[in-house]
C-alpha cells in the first residue's frame, strides 16, 4: 500500500467515525428533548386535572389557557369531552381550502400516530406531536448521511482523476525518455546505411535496411511528440 492509498484510507475511517459519532449524538440529543417535552405535556396535563377537581362546569377555565399558553415549542390540541371544543397552540392554520374543524381533525389524525392521547379524566382529552426541533434533528442524520456519501464519492472521483493525471504525466516522461535514449543508435544506423551505400554494398539488403531504420526515426519522433500541444493544419 503506497502513501496516498495509506491517506486515503485514513481519510476514509475518519469520515466515517466523525458521522457516526455526530449521528450518535443527533439521536441523544433528539432522545433527551422528547423526554423533556413529555415531561412538559405531563406536567401541564396533570395541571389541568388539579385544576377540574375545583371546576366541574366543564367550562375550559382561563387558567387552562394559561398553562397551555406556556408551551411555546409543542404542537397541541386540547378537546374538551363536554361540549366538544377545542384550544390550540404553536400549529398553523390555513383555512384557505378548509374550515378550521377539519384542519383540528386532520392535525389530530396526525399527532395520533406520534403519541398516544393524554386523557384527564373524563373532561378533556390532550393530542400533541414532536416539536418542529425535534423534527428537524431526526432528519438531520439521513442529510447528514447523504452529505458524506457525497463527499466521499467526490474525493473518490479526484483521487481518480488525479491518478490518472499522474500516469499520463508518467506516460509522457517514459516517452520522451524512450525517445531519446533511442536516438543515438538510430543515428548510428543511420550512419551504417550510408556507409553501406558508399561501399555499394547489396543494394537490396542496404536499402531494406534503411527502411527500417527509417521507420524506427517515424517511430522515435511519434515517442518524442507525445505530450506536446498537436499542431493544427488548415
Amino acid at each position: 500500500m503506497n502513501r496516498k492509498e495509506i491517506i486515503r484510507t485514513v481519510l476514509y475511517i475518519l469520515t466515517a467515525i466523525a458521522s457516526v459519532a455526530a449521528w450518535l449524538y443527533c439521536n441523544h440529543l433528539t432522545d433527551l428533548l422528547k423526554q423533556q417535552e413529555q415531561k412538559n405535556i405531563s406536567l401541564w396535563a396533570e395541571s389541568i386535572r388539579e385544576i377540574e377537581k375545583v371546576d366541574l362546569d366543564g367550562e375550559i377555565s382561563p387558567i387552562v389557557y394559561t398553562i397551555i399558553q406556556e408551551n411555546s415549542t409543542i404542537p397541541a390540541i386540547l378537546k374538551s369531552n363536554i361540549d366538544g371544543q377545542y384550544s390550540y397552540i404553536n400549529i398553523d392554520i390555513d383555512t384557505t381550502e378548509h374550515t378550521l374543524m377539519e384542519v383540528l381533525l386532520a392535525e389530530i389524525e396526525e399527532m395520533k400516530k406520534s403519541h398516544d392521547p393524554i386523557n384527564i379524566d373524563r373532561y378533556y382529552t390532550l393530542y400533541y406531536k414532536d416539536s418542529s426541533i425535534i423534527r428537524q434533528l431526526e432528519t438531520y442524520p439521513i442529510i447528514q448521511l447523504i452529505v458524506t456519501f457525497m463527499i466521499i464519492a467526490l474525493t473518490i472521483v479526484g483521487i481518480r482523476i488525479s491518478n490518472k493525471a499522474d500516469q499520463s504525466i508518467m506516460m509522457v516522461g517514459m516517452s520522451k525518455e524512450t525517445a531519446h535514449q533511442l536516438g543515438t543508435p538510430i543515428t548510428s544506423l543511420l550512419a551504417w546505411v550510408e556507409i553501406l551505400k558508399m561501399e555499394n554494398y547489396n543494394p537490396e539488403i542496404t536499402c531494406e535496411v534503411e527502411k527500417d531504420v527509417t521507420r524506427l526515426v517515424q517511430i522515435t519522433d511519434r515517442f518524442s511528440r507525445i505530450g506536446n500541444k498537436p499542431e493544427l493544419k488548415p
